[in-house]
């Protein structure tokens, strides 16, 4: 069990910058997590600071790109390509967009 001296939800880049910047508002350990899933113990910042990464916005969907921040989860992305008639699919071990106009897909 970890015991954070400091908690703080980071939104933005800058909000990282600043937690790194001012080791005297947010004391080491600084550690970061996202969903805490992981097996390794990345949360524990006993006395430190627990920097909770909440950066999960789709940035930019082009015509052949997905641009995300490192939080975003594969569900909420799929969700918004379908909104726009768009999906991932699997080719050759790497991920892609497809789209369909009346019953055939496209590739983009």
């Amino acid at each position: 069990m970890s015991h954070p001296q400091v908690i703080v939800d980071a939104n933005t880049v800058e909000d990282i910058v600043h937690v790194l910047k001012d080791s005297a508002q947010f004391p080491s350990p600084v550690c970061a997590v996202g969903s805490n899933h992981s097996t390794f113990p990345c949360g524990v910042a006993d006395g430190g600071t627990l920097l909770r990464m909440k950066m999960n916005r789709i940035l930019n969907i082009g015509p052949d790109t997905l641009t995300v921040e490192a939080g975003a989860l594969h569900i909420d992305l799929a969700k918004e390509l379908e909104g726009r008639k768009l999906q991932f699919y699997r080719a050759k071990g790497f991920w892609r967009q497809v789209t369909h106009y009346e019953g055939c897909e496209k590739e983009l």
